[in-house]
């Protein structure tokens, strides 16, 4: 009878044994991982403050341009300006940095200007070449590679009428490095022009003088003064 009842009591610590260690109810069990959270600052932050940037950079980087393109009209296009002294005709067909503007708005950094009715002259094109300054990425580079991209820009694109202008006839018109470059580039610049300054007769037939940051090259001394 003894003997039985140790079987039995063994029996029964084996069998609890057993439920606890299948059962999953023993010390053995690991803890589950914490869930991780549908929000982390170190990766989603990160991503809504660079567009924050993004958009108060072109917002910022826009009005810069347009006050710059509003500014350079209001010293060239206004009235008693250089176009309006030589031109009867002015104004681009377009959207203007604002209403009533004479500039045609092609981009975030880019305005023209067109002007036409003058003497021997189809028209003139001028295109404000601005800064990138709306494009986040624009700014950062230029900010740790200074001079990596284009500085801003006029470009004055003038078409003579054909019955006007004699074929052959050179002119060069730019700051003085440029046009030292394009002289020792470029050998019709350097064999058929020479540096025009203006004085005496040129001055008094209408020519202006030069900033000291600019330089003329010209076939023809005439040509020169007269443009």
């Amino acid at each position: 009878a003894a003997a039985a009842a140790a079987a039995a009591s063994t029996a029964e610590a084996s069998a609890a044994d057993a439920s606890g260690t299948f059962g999953g109810g023993g010390s053995s069990s690991k803890p589950r991982p914490p869930a991780r959270p549908l929000f982390e600052w170190k990766f989603e932050g990160v991503g809504i403050i660079v567009i924050v940037l993004y958009l108060v950079c072109a917002i910022a980087g826009a009005t810069t341009n347009t006050r710059l393109a509003k500014d350079w009209e209001a010293a060239f296009c206004a009235s008693g300006g250089v176009f309006d002294k030589n031109f009867s005709l002015m104004g681009a067909d377009g959207w203007g940095p604002t209403a009533g503007s004479l500039l045609a708005k092609e981009g975030p950094n880019e305005f023209k200007f067109y002007a036409s009715g003058r003497r021997f002259c189809e028209g003139v094109m001028v295109t404000l070449q601005l800064k990138k300054r709306h494009d986040l990425f624009h700014v950062v580079y230029d900010m740790v590679y200074p001079g990596a991209f284009e500085p801003d820009l006029c470009v004055v694109e003038c078409r003579m009428n054909d019955e006007c202008v004699c074929p052959g006839m050179l002119f060069v018109l730019g700051d003085v490095s440029a046009v030292a470059t394009l002289t020792e580039n470029w050998l019709p610049v350097k064999a058929l022009t020479h540096v025009f300054s203006p004085k005496g007769d040129a001055l008094k037939g209408g020519a202006h003088m030069l900033s000291q940051y600019m330089k003329v090259r010209a076939e023809s001394s005439e040509l020169a003064a007269d443009v």
